[in-house]
């Protein structure tokens, strides 16, 4: 449970890093509430039908499932660090 919710934080925290040095500074707080609310989303509508998920195939299926929909999100914050390199933050100099 812990290891999910530090990979459902840090997917979170990356998209909303990366999205928010696309947008304007001058509107950051929307943007980022904007953000934050998309980004739980999906989660949400999700979550709704895991015990029908679970009754289908079983917990032990289920958790493994679940465990892997996090390798996409790991290899995605590896390109973009490898695109990108590291991210300076905010009001350091560089």
């Amino acid at each position: 449970m812990g290891i999910d919710g530090f990979a459902y934080a840090f997917a979170s925290i990356v998209l909303i890093t990366y999205m928010s040095r696309l947008s304007a500074t001058a509107h950051a707080a929307s943007q980022y509430a904007l953000l934050t609310s998309l980004c739980a989303l999906h989660g949400s509508l999700l979550a709704g039908f895991s015990g029908f998920v679970i009754e289908w195939t079983g917990f032990a299926w289920f958790f493994v499932g679940t465990s892997l929909i996090g390798v996409p999100v790991a290899l995605l914050c590896l390109l973009v660090a490898r695109r990108h390199g590291p991210m300076d933050a905010p009001g350091s100099a560089t």
